[in-house]
């Protein structure tokens, strides 16, 4: 049975500093997250809608434990030599341990010459005990179709149903040829469950597919491999 995560259980921001409300060129907004190293589901808050893009793209990475929106401020010279402070937007930690620091700006801005003078002094002034790896991500750091799996797997998690993950996994290795989502729904008895247990299973690395676009219910699934 399908069961949507409750609001009543899910765990405040944790972010280091207050978003501001909305602004000229930005609005705050949050999204949920079930992380592995949490008991409960979080509320990671964003101030664009391309942090709020990000964020989901980030969220969808099989091997992703943790995402920590605004984790921390460094001080940095700029290049007139005043002190200044920069808040990450999110701090991402994986399964093996590393920890990247995630930069969100709009291409237009990121093009800008000191934009790029002071993300490298950011780049130097983060101590590697607080992340192992500093990027930049900008609207072009992924695609069109690449975010609306990542918004697809985000829905479609918070609605857990175990049971169809469970039957189509099962279904998944009595399978001798690819098989389409649809197919596959038929053949279980699943129906539209399938296309939604398919997401869960493909982004945690249980299931594959070869689609390299939108992945639709006629997408063809097979058993193992990462997305």
């Amino acid at each position: 049975m399908t069961e949507a995560i409750s609001y009543q259980n899910t765990l405040p921001s944790r972010a280091t500093r207050n978003i501001p409300m909305r602004s000229r060129g930005s609005g705050r907004g949050h999204c949920l997250a079930d992380l592995p190293v949490l008991a409960r589901t979080i509320t990671v808050e964003v101030e664009s809608g391309l942090e709020f893009g990000t964020g989901l793209v980030i969220l969808a990475q099989p091997d992703l434990v943790d995402l920590h929106e605004q984790a921390f401020t460094i001080q940095f010279i700029d290049p007139s030599g005043r002190k200044r402070n920069h808040t990450i937007d999110f701090l991402a930690t994986f399964a093996d341990g590393r920890k990247v620091a995630v930069v969100v700006k709009n291409t237009a801005e990121a093009r800008k010459q000191r934009f790029q003078d002071n993300f490298a002094r950011i780049t130097a002034a983060i101590p590697r005990h607080l992340a192992d790896e500093v990027i930049l991500v900008t609207d072009r750091s992924f695609s069109s179709t690449q975010l609306r799996n990542a918004s697809k797997l985000h829905h479609f998690r918070m609605f857990p149903d175990p049971e169809a993950d469970e039957v189509l996994t099962a279904a998944l290795r009595g399978l001798s040829k690819p098989t389409t989502i649809l197919e596959i729904g038929l053949i279980t008895g699943l129906a539209g469950r399938a296309y939604r247990a398919a997401f869960r299973l493909i982004f945690a690395g249980i299931a594959h597919t070869t689609e390299t676009g939108v992945i639709s219910p006629r997408s063809n699934l097979f058993a193992g491999g990462v997305v």
